[in-house]
């Protein structure tokens, strides 16, 4: 049977235009703290350059725009220890990653950083600053892209009602 939705949710992916993904992360913890030590630590031992904090309604999403293999990612979600398991469990299985998004999730916090080893998605940093209007520090080794996938699907609890 199917389930009847009276919402429609959007959300942007983490694939990218070459077949590598940006990170996101997804906690439903509400202490920054606690989820700005974990990211700092991913960071460090990643290399990775910015992580972006967004408030959500659960707690923080997290995204990085740094570009990397689907396998290296996986590899950083194992290590990180109070990520969503049920996030991560969900986007593994179809192959790729997803922030649900709205007007509503602010950027909070952005954990800086000097590395600029990997190469970063401009078509997400372009949808970042120009649809969610998030002041984005990183500045070098962008790619080209212009390109970014979004998806949309059914929710009875976020996103815009159909009923309107």
């Amino acid at each position: 049977m199917e389930k009847k939705y009276n919402k429609v949710c959007f959300g942007i992916t983490s694939k990218c235009a070459d077949n590598k993904h940006i990170l996101f992360f997804d906690y439903d913890i509400k202490n920054l703290n606690v989820v700005c030590s974990e990211l700092e630590y991913i960071q460090k031992i990643f290399k990775l350059s910015e992580i972006y904090i967004i408030s959500t309604d659960n707690g923080y999403n997290a995204f990085c725009l740094d570009k990397l293999s689907f396998k290296d990612v996986l590899v950083i979600y194992s290590k990180c220890e109070i990520i969503d398991k049920d996030f991560v469990n969900y986007c593994t299985n179809r192959g790729y990653f997803t922030l649900r998004m709205s007007i509503s999730k602010k950027l909070v916090y952005i954990i800086k950083s000097n590395n600029c080893v990997h190469e970063k998605s401009n078509a997400h940093k372009k949808f970042f600053k120009d649809i969610m209007a998030y002041h984005l520090n990183d500045s070098c080794n962008f790619d080209t892209s212009q390109n970014v996938v979004l998806e949309s699907y059914g929710s009875n609890k976020h996103g815009f009602d159909l009923n309107e």
